[in-house]
């Protein structure tokens, strides 16, 4: 249990050290502050309009639903085809087998 609790915390140091360490770079310095300044203004926006925050996560839900959907459908198309390969494989390996022993036996020929 202690082992446990000395990796989080030795985990917590090297992240706030690398945060520390980020923000000595001036480009990252400024595009955090003007995160920061986005994401607080958003924060003020749905404040003040906490029903426009339920329609747009609606709307981001049935997006990510969307979204989902179509990676199922692929991967439902993938798979299918990878099964017709395995099936096909084999009938196609033979093929060739038998037209390099033809090839081989013409040539002896």
């Amino acid at each position: 249990m202690g082992e446990k609790n000395i990796l989080l915390r030795n985990v917590c140091i090297g992240a706030a050290a690398g945060f520390v360490l980020s923000m000595f770079h001036k480009p990252t310095r400024e595009s955090m502050i003007e995160e920061a300044r986005e994401i607080s203004e958003k924060a003020s926006y749905y404040y003040h309009n906490p029903s426009l925050l339920s329609e747009d996560l609606k709307a981001k839900l049935n997006d990510a639903k969307d979204m989902v959907q179509n990676v199922t459908d692929d991967l439902r198309f993938v798979n299918e085809k990878v099964n017709e390969l395995k099936e096909t494989t084999p009938v196609v390996i033979e093929a060739i087998k038998e037209a390099k022993e033809r090839i081989i036996s013409s040539k002896t020929d």
